[in-house]
């Protein structure tokens, strides 16, 4: 689910690596909150390209 670079090492400097540790720290009724949130500023600030903060195209369905 992480970034893997070209030399096979994973990219969990981003963003993304974080929002993955905090859907294992947090309680699932809390991770479910953050990711609706998360989802809700996506869809309010549809200028922001997700992919420059480590995010990938089908982060919705791999969380």
């Amino acid at each position: 689910m992480l970034i893997v670079k070209e030399n096979k090492e994973i990219n969990n400097n981003n963003l993304y690596g974080f929002i993955l540790n905090m859907r294992r720290l947090l309680p699932k009724d809390e991770f479910k909150r953050l990711k609706a949130y998360i989802i809700n500023l996506s869809e309010q600030y549809k200028f922001v390209d997700l992919k420059y903060y480590g995010i990938r195209q089908d982060w919705k369905e791999k969380l």
